[in-house]
């Protein structure tokens, strides 16, 4: 059982990689009226250039994602992880109530699912140092 839920882990995480790294690749393609509903209330688009590529998270599709100097006289900035910037409406002036907008750095998550896959690869290397075993095709189970 254990490693059959190794094996999910790793396919899954292979499959976010893969993922990641095409919306890495694209993120500064995507122009600014781009977005990709998740939820009823939860969409997201892509942004960026050279390294600093963002995926972005938000809540209010008429007025996000928010960014720029729409923004800035009405928002509370947080950080609560690296990578990670959340700005929300603090009732301000120029404020909507009640939106968000995650930026996070697309470095981590690309860093986070490639963990899985490097350490299945290791684990399969065989111990002379040469190439990776292979199948008993002999063992069953």
């Amino acid at each position: 059982m254990a490693t059959r839920i190794g094996k999910v882990l790793v396919l899954f995480s292979t499959a976010a990689l893969l993922g990641t790294l095409c919306v890495w690749a694209f993120a500064s393609r995507v122009p600014r009226s781009q977005q990709i509903s998740l939820g009823p209330s939860l969409y997201a688009s892509a942004r960026g250039s050279s390294f600093d590529r963002q995926l972005l998270l938000f809540n209010d599709l008429q007025n996000g994602p928010q960014h720029g100097i729409n923004a800035l006289h009405a928002i509370e900035v947080s950080r609560p992880l690296p990578g990670i910037t959340v700005w929300s409406s603090s009732g301000g002036l120029m404020a909507h109530p009640g939106w968000w907008t995650t930026y996070v750095n697309l470095m981590y998550p690309i860093a986070l699912f490639a963990v899985p896959p490097t350490v299945w690869l290791l684990r399969r290397r065989k111990p002379s140092g040469r190439g990776f075993q292979l199948p008993d095709e002999t063992a069953t189970g």
